[in-house]
Order: C-alpha cells, then structure tokens, then sequence
C-alpha cells in the first residue's frame, strides 16, 4: 500500500512507497484526495520512479506547463494499448506522449501541419500502432473538439513503435522506410499481385517487420546454416531469386549484408507468397 505525499494534479501523485518516495500515475488518482491517504494498488496505473531521477524532473516540468486533462487522456491511451497489445507499456512513454499531445493540439490550433514522410508504411505496417494512434484522435477530438489529421495517427503510433524497439524516432523512421522499400521490391520482383489479406501475407510482413529490427540492431540470425540454404535454393530457386536481390538492395543501401539464415528465411516466406499468386 502507499501512502500520498502530495497532490501534483489530478492524475499524478507523489507518495511513499515502502519508505521510498515515488511518483505513482492515475486517472483521477489525486482527483479530492489529502496527504496522508492511502491508496489501493487497483487505483494506481502505474507506479512511476523515484523522484530524484531525470525522468521525474521531466515530468514535474510537464505538470507545471500542461493542463491534467493532457495526462487523463494518456493514461486513457495507454490502458488501451495495454489490451490490444497485451504487454506492459514504458513508463517513459507516459511522459513522451503527453507532451506529443499537448504539442499536437497547439499546433493544430496555430495552423502548423507537420507531414510524415512514412505514413502509408506505418498505416500498413503497423497496424496494431496505427489502430493506438487513431484511437488516440478520437480521444482528442471528444475531450479537445480538436480534429486532428489522420497523418497524427501515424505520428503517435511511432511513440509505441519506438517504445517496442526500444530505439529512438529516428530509428523507427528508417526501420519503416526500410519495410517499404523489401516489401515493395518484393512486389516488383515477383510480378504478380499479392493478396493482401492472406495469412502468408501477414505473416511475410511480421516476418520482415522482426527481421528489419535484428538488422537495425546488429543482432542477425547467423548459425551458417548451409544444408537448409541448399535445400531452400533447389526447392524454391525463384523464391531464392528473390531473396537474393534483397540482400544485394540492403548492401547497396545500406552497405551491410545479411547472413545466410536471413536469406534463407526470407525465400522461404516469399516462396509462400509466390504459391499465393498462383
């Protein structure tokens, strides 16, 4: 059980937590209450960090510069996202959403439009985030009367994206962009249209999803595994073909080549798409 310290708004209090002195995160958490209260763990949405730490300073300059309201509605956000991507969300994404926010609806109101070079691939890509981020405007449009462009979406959906990497925005910037640029080679190469709605389909864009990450990571699937790569290569020569031209684009464009097993894999799941085609 902890016990309030301070009220800092209506949503974030200060409190003492087993003799530490920590900030806890709540929808209407301070809403009437006193120092000296307790309160129950069913009303705290996240127990924060401790107060002498960089990210409390930060957040204690957004609640002396940002209305309650701003934090109501990311925590309304991330309780979402907690159930459709059934994990835990980063406390530091608290903070960086809030302020995307409130930074958002201020430059709507002035009239600034600030376009996401990467907004058909992160709409296609990721879809899980975009559905956060269109949740996300429609939260701003019933609290704010705000109607943010859709493109807001895709810019709040980098929030969780950069979170699941654990990478920075310019990091899940080139990881999109890179998606694009396989998928559409991948489309290019074979020629045919893909059903899009196919479980091999999904399956090849989660594939590369996961497999841009190793690579932006440095952290390649690399067992040298030769047989299965001849065995792939006499199945599925066209598939291969394929996967080929893939890792001659990535070491072109980005001048690192990819192990063995990457290629493998990669003609396996395009072999599944060429069989789709038919």
């Amino acid at each position: 059980m902890s016990v309030i310290k301070k009220v800092l708004n209506s949503s974030v209090v200060l409190v003492d937590d087993k003799g530490k002195e920590m900030i806890a995160l709540g929808k209407g958490i301070g809403y009437g209450k006193k120092p000296g209260e307790a309160l129950e763990k069913n009303q705290i949405s996240q127990l924060f960090f401790p107060v002498e730490t960089p990210q409390a300073r930060q957040l204690f300059y957004l609640i002396e510069n940002i209305p309650s309201q701003y934090f109501d509605i990311t925590n309304d956000i991330l309780s979402f996202s907690e159930q459709l991507l059934d994990e835990t969300v980063s406390p530091l994404l608290y903070l960086s959403l809030t302020d995307h926010i409130h930074f958002a609806i201020e430059r709507h109101q002035q009239g600034i439009v600030l376009s996401n070079k990467v907004f058909w691939e992160v709409k296609l890509y990721y879809p899980q985030e975009f559905k956060i981020g269109q949740y996300a405007i429609g939260l701003i449009e019933n609290v704010f009367q705000e109607t943010l462009p859709e493109e807001e979406a895709a810019n709040i959906a980098f929030h969780f994206i950069n979170a699941r990497q654990a990478g920075d925005e310019k990091n899940a910037q080139k990881s999109v962009k890179m998606i694009g640029n396989i998928v559409n080679l991948v489309k290019y190469t074979l020629g045919k249209s893909l059903k899009e709605d196919s479980i091999h389909y999904k399956r090849f864009i989660v594939h590369i999803r996961f497999f841009v990450e190793r690579f932006l990571s440095h952290e390649m699937i690399n067992d040298d595994n030769m047989l299965l790569f001849q065995q792939v290569s006499e199945n599925y020569p066209k598939a291969m073909e394929d996967a080929k031209k893939i890792q001659q684009f990535i070491y072109q464009h980005y001048g690192s080549k990819i192990s063995v097993d990457e290629v493998t894999y990669l003609a396996i799941h395009i072999n599944r798409l060429l069989k789709d085609a038919e």
